[in-house]
């Protein structure tokens, strides 16, 4: 009887012990790889870049293979990031207009996504 209560008790010590070292901890958020964009970013870098850019020029860009939006009146081209977008097609929903409100949503982490749009901007809206 005493040889089967020790072998409990170690039993119990055990998974105790494997439940501590298997129990989740809080990690620090990592940051999705934006597979492709760098290659991308180089050949957009060579792209002339004018200053202003009319709501008219930015919705004849309006589709998954050219993809311009508007957010706060700053034009970027993130035809390169559609295929990445981690929202799927969402980010065709404002293809070619202004997409400031689903920019701006809760689905995205803004300090985030704020840096990542930068390597897309390629002007200003005219008004």
């Amino acid at each position: 009887m005493e040889e089967w209560l020790l072998y409990v008790i170690i039993a119990a010590v055990v998974v105790l012990a494997s439940s501590w070292f298997l129990r989740p901890t809080k990690a620090a958020p990592v940051k999705a790889p934006v597979a492709g964009v760098k290659a991308e970013k180089a050949a957009a870098a060579t792209k002339p870049k004018k200053e202003f850019y009319t709501a008219e020029e930015v919705a004849q860009h309006s589709s998954g293979d050219d993809c311009w939006i508007i957010i706060e009146d700053k034009v970027y081209d993130v035809t390169s990031y559609v295929n990445e977008h981690p929202g799927g097609d969402a980010i065709l929903n404002n293809a070619g207009g202004d997409s400031t409100t689903g920019f701006l949503g809760d689905q995205h982490p803004i300090e985030r996504v704020r840096e990542m749009i930068e390597e897309f901007y390629i002007g200003k809206l005219q008004k």
